[in-house]
């Protein structure tokens, strides 16, 4: 992951197995932006938020202990790419530096 700005980070990827949601999205779409990721304070506000306006959103806790909650909306909603939101805890678990 890559920094970018103050508090935005790149991520580049590529599928690493065949039966994957990465491979899934090359394989309908071709190469290009997957995944948008947000940094939110509120993960239950925004996703009551997008949720009003209509977009179709999963959210799971990731680690409860840590407060690790994640939520992705349906690339139905939004064009066909995947907006991720996340929380500063997040990147603390995937060892990002800030």
């Amino acid at each position: 992951m890559l920094r970018v700005g103050s508090n935005n980070f790149l991520e580049i990827i590529e599928p690493s197995e065949d039966d994957s949601p990465t491979r899934r999205f090359v394989d309908r779409r071709g190469e290009g932006l997957f995944q948008v990721t947000m940094v939110v304070d509120r993960i239950d506000e925004e996703v009551l938020r997008l949720e009003k306006e209509g977009a179709k959103v999963m959210k799971w806790t990731i680690d409860k202990e840590k407060d690790v909650t994640v939520a992705y909306v349906d690339p139905k909603s939004t064009s066909g790419v995947v907006f991720e939101l996340i929380t500063e805890a997040m990147l603390d678990k995937w060892g990002v530096e800030r």
